[in-house]
Order: C-alpha cells, then sequence, then structure tokens
C-alpha cells in the first residue's frame, strides 16, 4: 500500500513540476507535499483527490474555469430585479458544492486521533489562503460590476435579448455556435452602449449583462447560458479578470477607482 501510494504521488509530482503556471496551482503543491510525507494520506475514493487529480490532469484551466464561474455567479447575484433566483441556488450546488466536499473532507482529519492531522490541516490552510484572497477580490469586481450593469440595463435593447435568447433555445446549436451568436449580440450591445470605460471592462459587463438578461427573459436558460458565458470570457477576457483580481488585491481603496462607471 505504501509503494503504491508514493508511486501515485511521484506521478503526481511529476505532472505538477511540468505545469508552467506555478501560481495557479500553489494549493494543489501544498496537498501533494503532505501526501508525499505520508501524513494520513487520503482514502480511496476520496473527494480532495478527485479534485487534485483532476486538476493536475487539466493544468491551469480547472482553476481558471473556478474563478470565472465565481465572477459570473457573484455578479448574478449581485443584480437587482433577477428572475432566476431558484435557478441560481441550483446552479450554485452545481458549481460549488464538490468544492466545499473537498475541503470539508480534510477538515474531518482534526478529529480522527490522527496526531499528525492538526499540522496536515495546518499546511492546506496555509496553502488556501491565497486562493480566497483572489476569490475575495473576485466576489468584489463582480459586484461593482453588477452596480454599473444595473445602471447601464436599460440601454440593451429587448429585441437584441429576445433573439439571443431564442438561439440558446435551439438545441441543435453546438457550443461554438451560441459562443458566436453571444460575441455578436455583444458587439451590438457595444455600439449601442457607448459608455466612458475601457473596452476589455466594457465587455466584460455587458457579456454578464446578457447573461443576466437572457435568464430574466426566460429563467430555465440560465443554466446554459452561464456555461456559455464562462467559456466565452475564458477565451477572451480572462487575462483582463486575472489583472482586476491582482489589483484589487493589491490596494484596500474601496469603491475601486479603476472600476467605476463613468
Amino acid at each position: 500500500m505504501v509503494h503504491v501510494l508514493t508511486f501515485v504521488c511521484q506521478e503526481y509530482s511529476s505532472k505538477l513540476r511540468a505545469q508552467r503556471h506555478p501560481s495557479d496551482s500553489k494549493a494543489q503543491r501544498l496537498l501533494l507535499e503532505v501526501l508525499l510525507m505520508g501524513v494520513t494520506p487520503a482514502p480511496s475514493g476520496s473527494k480532495v483527490l478527485s479534485l487534485l487529480s483532476s486538476q493536475v490532469t487539466n493544468g491551469s484551466g480547472v482553476q481558471n474555469e473556478h474563478i470565472t464561474n465565481l465572477l459570473l455567479f457573484s455578479f448574478l447575484k449581485s443584480c437587482s430585479n433577477c428572475n432566476f433566483h431558484n435557478e441560481l441556488e441550483a446552479l450554485s450546488h452545481e458549481l460549488f458544492e464538490p468544492l466545499n466536499q473537498g475541503v470539508e473532507e480534510y477538515e474531518e482529519l482534526q478529529t480522527d486521533g490522527n496526531r499528525s492531522s492538526h499540522f496536515h490541516v495546518g499546511i492546506i490552510e496555509a496553502g488556501a489562503a491565497d486562493s480566497e484572497s483572489q476569490e475575495e477580490a473576485i466576489q468584489i469586481i463582480a459586484v461593482r460590476l453588477a452596480q454599473i450593469g444595473d445602471e447601464m440595463e436599460r440601454r440593451v435593447q429587448p429585441n437584441l435579448i429576445q433573439n439571443l435568447a431564442r438561439h440558446f433555445m435551439n438545441m441543435n446549436l453546438t457550443e461554438e455556435d451560441r459562443r458566436r451568436y453571444l460575441e455578436a449580440a455583444l458587439e451590438q450591445a457595444l455600439q449601442t452602449c457607448p459608455m466612458d470605460m475601457d473596452l476589455e471592462k466594457a465587455k466584460l459587463m455587458l457579456t454578464m449583462l446578457l447573461a443576466k438578461k437572457v435568464a430574466d427573459h426566460m429563467p430555465s436558460l440560465l443554466h446554459d447560458v452561464f456555461h456559455t458565458t464562462v467559456n466565452f470570457i475564458n477565451q477572451n477576457l480572462l487575462t483582463y479578470v486575472r489583472n482586476l483580481a491582482r489589483n484589487v488585491r493589491t490596494t484596500d481603496i474601496r469603491p475601486i477607482a479603476f472600476l467605476k462607471s463613468p
């Protein structure tokens, strides 16, 4: 058993060392160090081990998706006058419960009687601190962008939303087709919503506002429009989102000057 665990950990270690985004896997590296030290290894079928394996296999993609999921979810939750509260609550379980369960599994090690468990969880908590700081920054950004979106919402043409919703109702469309229609709607919204803000910030806010408006128009579309919007942001605006989060984390100024609406 020990030899098998060692072999698996060595495999994880080699994969992690091959990552080209070390800042994206800090917490995962710390988890791996715990396993390599032989401190209360996660049981077979562990949610934590499963999440770790997924993140190692997919590189930075899993964390990128989590960042954008959190941004869009927090934006939608912060918007006023929403008609999709029940659908958003159901979506939150899909997005975040697996991560929460994985953390809870490791926290249970504190009470399992093992003399090393406090050290074990302490290392994990230290690795999670940076991630929590980033998540807080993402939520701050989402709340402020939602405030701007509430101010700009009336400028979005109803027929634009109706047409976009109709495309999302078409089950014959591929995910790529949906992203193209979302991008086309975004370009139209940019033309009809002149704003004195930089282009990337306008695109990010309007992309999420379009998702909100479609879900408002037809709440049953929330799941599909949410995931298409996340994919679009990851493909086109992820670097900008990361830069925003980095700026928020290095300043105590609130409200944040660079997120103010004109």
